[in-house]
């Protein structure tokens, strides 16, 4: 069917025509199938892995790794307790570690894999809906209710 879809109401002056408008999607092109009906597109799979993150490793692997970055073993734990007791994983905050190389060694360890891209906040506060970028760059939303 070319041309707007077209739809009709009733009321007490009579029957009036409504055009109806087709969103236009942005950036990208509807595919087709070969009954030229749209085809179902899905976004491309996951491009990499996630960086590996303190939390993704046993005790060991987080002792194994600092070393690998050139640190004594103790600093692993020190990491650990900042980031599973003190819930930070601001470099500024984790003064018991050495000025020199600890944004260095926070980047390296506590990778950002999910970034706040914009929060919305309604009914009060009560309800706040979020924008997530994840380290891939695909958006995810999510909404907090109390």
């Amino acid at each position: 069917m070319d041309g707007p879809a077209r739809s009709f109401t009733c009321d007490n002056r009579g029957v009036s025509e409504i055009k109806q408008v087709r969103p236009r999607a942005e950036g990208w092109t509807q595919q087709l199938g070969a009954d030229g009906r749209p085809a179902l597109q899905f976004a491309s799979p996951r491009r990499t892995q996630p960086p590996t993150h303190l939390a993704d490793l046993t005790p060991e692997e987080r002792a194994a790794k600092v070393v690998e970055l050139g640190q004594p073993v103790f600093r692993a734990k020190q990491l650990a307790t900042h980031y599973f007791t003190h819930y930070t994983t601001d470099p500024a905050l984790m003064t018991d570690l050495p000025a020199e190389g600890r944004d260095e060694l926070v980047a390296a360890m506590l990778p950002p894999l999910l970034t706040e891209v914009r929060r919305l906040r309604t009914d009060g506060g009560e309800t706040i809906k979020f924008l997530w970028k994840l380290f891939d760059g695909a958006l995810v939303e999510s909404v907090l209710m109390r």
